[in-house]
């Protein structure tokens, strides 16, 4: 298979093949004007104008390739040195190179024929193109987790699984609240969970039905980029960070003998994971990478993207949290049967409470989450008529 490189204008990248420098020119790394090299060119060409890149069989090879020599041809045979280039731009061999920066030639080809010249030792060259070829695998890899088929499947799964487990929350309070006003002699506990019971029935209700109008308001929200770095680096960040929190928060567990920290990190570490992969994969989330975004663009995009992965994760979220009420009432239900009255009064009542928290944020997060990005889109609106309101005031007084 042909091997390929790029030259950035300062810095030469590869080999690769064909499929990676494709994904590397997909997500803009490697820009229309870069200079582009493959075994068996006479020339190095702008990436704008190999044909290959914009294919979708990634096994197919270029037609220089299959009629190449046996010996790769030297630079100096077919276009000037970057030295005679510095010294004579009308020597160039293509028109279109005229313009661009002369990138170094590529690996196995002679740059110069000045036997003095200063070389850079191999292992430093190596050392640096193997590490962003182990970096582009792995977010490679990672990308097609996050999907936007895969993940509009798991959040349709997941607005199911919520409301049976919201009815499983609320059938739960109810009942550790019927026992803990038997076994603690008081008709508060009773009371309390019939309050819960009507109020989070109409949450759950509430809740499901602005999962369906997150999703349409994401869907009317786009946005352009420009800087894949971005999102490459913050998402890697997100998904590392919310795997050591969870690997932490289960070591905690186990010496505390406890579950609390467990279902409390639970939360925070999957929501920081999934938020990572959607970073990874912005087309999930609505935000489509370009080449060239107008001024401003990538800030807008940069400033919504929190909210709109919010908007993505909130019906796993919803399950996540009704699940974890479901835990505290079980829990609650379980120290009522302590022989120490007053320690198992005091134990129902923390369990209850949090459980009653988890279940409330979990059903409430939809209409947070809705209200916040509409009054985010609003402020940015605003932004953008204050910015150009100067330019219309002035056209009106011409």
């Amino acid at each position: 298979m042909a091997r390929w490189y790029y030259n950035d204008g300062t810095t030469q990248h590869g080999p690769m093949e064909l499929e990676a420098l494709r994904d590397k020119r997909r997500t803009g790394t490697c820009q229309a004007s870069f200079m582009v090299w493959c075994e068996g060119w006479p020339n190095w060409t702008q990436a704008s104008e190999v044909k290959e890149l914009d294919r979708a069989d990634a096994s197919s090879a270029p037609a220089a390739v299959k009629t190449r020599s046996a010996s790769l041809p030297r630079v100096s045979d077919t276009r000037p040195t970057p030295r005679a280039a510095a010294d004579s731009a009308s020597k160039e061999t293509a028109p279109h190179q005229a313009a661009a920066p002369i990138p170094a030639p590529a690996p196995g080809l002679a740059a110069s024929t000045d036997a003095s010249a200063t070389r850079t030792p191999a292992v430093l060259t190596q050392i640096p193109t193997k590490f962003e070829a182990v970096m582009d695998k792995g977010f490679r890899a990672l990308r097609p987790i996050a999907s936007e088929a895969r993940v509009d499947r798991i959040d349709g799964f997941a607005q199911r699984v919520g409301t049976i487990a919201g009815l499983v929350a609320v059938g739960l309070a109810g009942l550790s609240g019927a026992i803990g006003a038997i076994k603690l002699e008081r008709m508060s506990p009773l009371m309390d969970a019939m309050y819960l019971v009507v109020f989070g029935l109409v949450t759950l209700y509430v809740g499901q039905r602005l999962v369906h109008a997150n999703t349409r308001l994401l869907e009317q929200s786009k946005h352009r980029m420009s800087t894949p770095y971005f999102l490459d680096g913050v998402g890697a960040l997100l998904v590392l960070g919310g795997v050591i929190g969870l690997v932490r928060a289960a070591v905690s567990a186990i010496q505390v003998e406890s579950f609390a920290p467990l279902l409390a990190a639970a939360a925070v570490c999957l929501t920081s994971v999934i938020v990572g992969l959607l970073c990874l994969s912005p087309a999930t989330i609505n935000i489509k990478m370009e080449d060239e975004t107008q001024q401003g663009e990538d800030a807008i995009a940069i400033l919504c993207l929190l909210p709109k992965c919010v908007l993505r994760v909130v019906p796993t979220l919803l399950v996540v949290g009704t699940v974890i009420s479901s835990v505290y009432f079980l829990v609650s239900i379980t120290s009522l049967f302590d022989d120490n009255r007053f320690a198992a009064a005091a134990e129902f009542g923390g369990n209850w409470s949090e459980g009653m928290v988890a279940y409330l944020s979990a059903t409430l997060l939809p209409l947070g989450s809705y209200l916040a990005f509409l009054l985010l889109t609003l402020s940015l609106d605003l932004m953008r008529a204050v910015l150009v309101l100067p330019a219309k005031l002035s056209d009106r007084r011409d």
